[in-house]
């Protein structure tokens, strides 16, 4: 992740904030009218919304990563907020496709990315599995006082309930 923002852009350090986009299955990879895939609308979609350096690269079949650099962090929930609105309005209303985005919270070195990285995944497994609209793992952790479990646990019961494993 490091190399490749420094590379494919030249990220620079200060304040960096890693977004997974993810879709269902592999809708992603789905035409839509214009002869385009999923994937690739919402590369362009993305694109067109962010004004500050950033890079998007497919790290899976489901999913997209971008790596933002923010000027001010502080604008980081605004940002995410008008990513998630346009794609659920171009995306999902318009081809049925649901679109979800996870954030991390914003890195202060590039050597951090991967940190955030986690924390948008980890933004990505709660949506899926409680259904909450959730974007930002701030948010995630704020959450995190209504929670019997420490949230440790409850990301190992999640991981044991998505693999089938009830007895652990």
């Amino acid at each position: 992740l490091q190399a490749l923002a420094e590379t494919d852009l030249a990220i620079r350090d200060g304040q960096n904030a890693v977004l997974c986009i993810s879709c269902p299955a592999d809708s992603f990879d789905t035409l839509v009218p214009g002869g385009a895939t999923v994937r690739e609308t919402v590369r362009h979609l993305v694109g067109d919304l962010l004004e500050q350096p950033y890079v998007l690269f497919d790290t899976s079949a489901k999913e997209i990563t971008c790596v933002i650099s923010l000027e001010d962090p502080e604008m980081l929930g605004l940002l995410v907020q008008g990513i998630v609105s346009h794609l659920n309005v171009e995306v999902a209303y318009r081809y049925g496709i649901e679109i979800l985005v996870g954030t991390g919270n914003p890195a202060q070195s590039i050597h951090r990315l991967g940190e955030s990285l986690e924390q948008a995944r980890a933004v990505l497994r709660y949506r899926e599995l409680s259904g909450n609209h959730v974007s930002l793992y701030s948010e995630l952790t704020d959450l995190e006082d209504l929670y019997y479990y420490p949230r440790e646990y409850d990301e190992k019961i999640l991981d044991y309930v998505v693999a089938g494993k009830k007895e652990d």
